[in-house]
């Protein structure tokens, strides 16, 4: 046992990369202890001949003291297998540059698909901290593809004619391949997979004619193409941002009185508006809850997604995709109570998967139940929008038509579980109250895309009181409402209200004498007081700051919690003229 370990041993201390050797030092400084990567390396390549390289070699300085290139992983395996080859290539490269390694042979390739996979751990060694994880994932399957494509080309053959040939047929091939997209021709738009993999050909043609020398006669250009207008008009118009009341209505009663999977996994895309793989990966310890002077409300973490291979990884689509989203109770109360079930029966039910657990017999976290549990609540979805006849009536709402049969197309493509948030993004914008910065963090979007930099500041892990104000403007918004005023007993300190509301509901002591400030939120408001019997209320003094905040007749507000104001319903009343004013009482 001992000789095995120490050969072991032995081999995480020098690696090879493609025929360079280097000696590795592990250690675990005290800095990085608490942190993801506590692993520390110091890597020091050798040259051919078997000399360790030195920092003089390098001509980082005079120094005669070997080279070490510091990297960090999580253990000495994630380091081998995920981060030792791309720290090596970059090494190699300054090496080459240097002379102290020959130039490859890539140059007497005449394949170009042989070339690609020469440099491919180069290419994405350069651009580790341009890609995100999920990013060279994806561009890591594009990356193969496009192998593929460019098999049996002649790299020294490549004219400014040929590569603009080989970006069409890039493009028609993702087009037959696409499910959604319904026409291609020569001069539209790439399509999504396509524009990932001309990116990546533009990269590796610079790279060989830059690095390697390669006398590609071709200028790697972008492809310029137009967006078809009535692909355009169909994004604008079949997107279904926000699905009709009744629609939605229906929806929401598709929530279950006790724990049931797949319609517990539609209400959190309706109700919180995360990603079907976020949805899909959330594990049991991404379940939260924060008391306040409502009761106890519920948020979820959003640590991860399921990848399209079906295996739940720690690191979401973006960094900003790691985030906290508020939860409905109803929704909140339903998994809270299986989670406890489930704990009672295992201690240790907290890193297991919701979609892994949530078939009732013992956990199963490998990737082919996964992806069944995927394909089950995709069809439970189709069925649910059918059932509520979501196509028809998004349909009957079209501002205008101009072709049916491709208008129908695109609805019907735009119908997915992603409809959800859109909906759930659009409901945000139209009517919350919430700021915008606060919607992007919601949405795991990255403000500064849109927003001024110097406006965007998120700040770090919301407080206690920050996120049961979260939940409780969500309270305020959601499809599934468990209250719809905000109560309060009225103590002999007072009060103040935790959110800004329409609707508050107080309790008072016998002959208790109480004085309100109620405070103009936005232009429009009125205050409507309807006292219990028994109870005397007067209005003593009614400051108005502008025209828009006198005080205007009663209107009725839903009082029963479950009824649900459409984003409609929030449309400001028109702003009044002075000659309207009502002399103060």
């Amino acid at each position: 046992m001992s000789q095995n370990t120490s050969q072991k041993e032995n081999a995480d201390k020098v690696l090879e990369y493609n025929g360079t050797k280097f000696q590795c030092r592990y250690d675990h400084p005290a800095r990085y202890r608490h942190t993801a990567l506590p692993l520390r390396i110091r890597m020091t390549p050798y040259t051919p001949d078997g000399k360790p390289v030195t920092k003089a070699m390098m001509g980082k300085s005079d120094s005669t003291r070997n080279l070490e290139k510091a990297a960090r992983a999580r253990s000495k395996k994630h380091f081998r297998e995920e981060v030792f080859a791309i720290e090596a290539a970059k090494i190699v490269l300054q090496m080459r540059e240097v002379g102290l390694l020959p130039d490859s042979d890539t140059a007497d390739s005449e394949d170009l698909s042989a070339l690609l996979k020469e440099i491919r751990e180069a290419i994405f060694a350069l651009h580790q901290k341009d890609w995100g994880p999920s990013t060279r994932e994806e561009y890591a399957g594009q990356y193969r593809i496009l192998q593929e494509e460019v098999a049996h080309i002649n790299p020294l053959e490549l004219s400014n004619d040929a590569y603009k040939t080989l970006q069409e047929t890039i493009c028609r091939n993702a087009s037959v391949a696409s499910k959604s997209l319904r026409s291609w021709q020569e001069g539209d738009a790439p399509p999504s997979s396509a524009a990932k993999r001309i990116y990546i050909l533009r990269l590796t043609i610079r790279y060989l004619q830059q690095q390697e020398g390669i006398a590609i006669p071709c200028d790697p250009t972008r492809y310029f193409g137009r967006k078809n207008r009535t692909d355009e008009l169909l994004d604008l118009l079949e997107n279904a941002h926000l699905f009709p009341r009744e629609a939605l209505t229906d929806l929401v009663q598709f929530l279950p009185t006790a724990f049931s999977l797949l319609p517990i996994l539609l209400a959190i895309q309706l109700d919180t508006g995360l990603r079907i793989s976020e949805v899909l990966g959330l594990v049991w310890a991404d379940l939260h809850t924060v008391s306040g002077s409502q009761g106890t409300l519920y948020y979820l973490s959003v640590t991860g997604q399921l990848t399209t291979a079906g295996k739940r990884t720690s690191t979401p689509k973006t960094v900003n995709a790691y985030r906290t989203v508020p939860l409905a109770r109803k929704i909140g109360q339903l998994l809270y109570t299986e989670y406890n079930r489930l704990r009672a029966l295992r201690k240790d039910i907290d890193r297991f998967t919701i979609i892994g657990t949530g078939s009732g017999s013992s956990p199963r976290e490998d990737n082919a139940s996964h992806l069944a549990q995927k394909r089950a609540y995709l069809q439970y979805l189709e069925g649910a929008f059918t059932k509520v006849h979501l196509f028809e009536r998004v349909q009957v709402q079209r501002p205008y038509w101009f072709d049916r049969e491709k208008q129908d197309e695109a609805l019907q493509d735009s119908l997915t579980s992603h409809s959800l948030r859109r909906n759930f993004c659009s409901r945000l914008y139209a009517g919350s109250g919430i700021e915008p910065l606060e919607i992007f963090h919601q949405m795991g979007h990255d403000p500064s895309t849109i927003l001024p930099k110097k406006t965007v500041s998120l700040g770090g892990a919301k407080t206690e009181t920050e996120l049961y104000h979260m939940c409780l403007f969500h309270e305020r918004n959601t499809p599934y409402p468990s209250f719809s005023a905000l109560h309060y007993q009225v103590e002999e300190n007072g009060l103040h209200a935790d959110i800004p509301s329409c609707h508050i509901s107080l309790t008072v002591a016998p002959g208790q004498m109480l004085s309100l400030d109620v405070q103009d939120t936005q232009p429009g408001n009125y205050l409507n007081i309807q006292p219990d019997e028994g109870l005397t209320c007067q209005l003593i003094h009614h400051t108005s700051t502008t025209v828009t905040q006198v005080r205007l007749p009663p209107v009725s507000l839903p009082s029963e919690p479950g009824q649900y104001i459409h984003p409609e319903d929030y449309l400001p009343p028109l702003p009044r003229t002075p000659a309207d004013k009502e002399p103060e009482k």
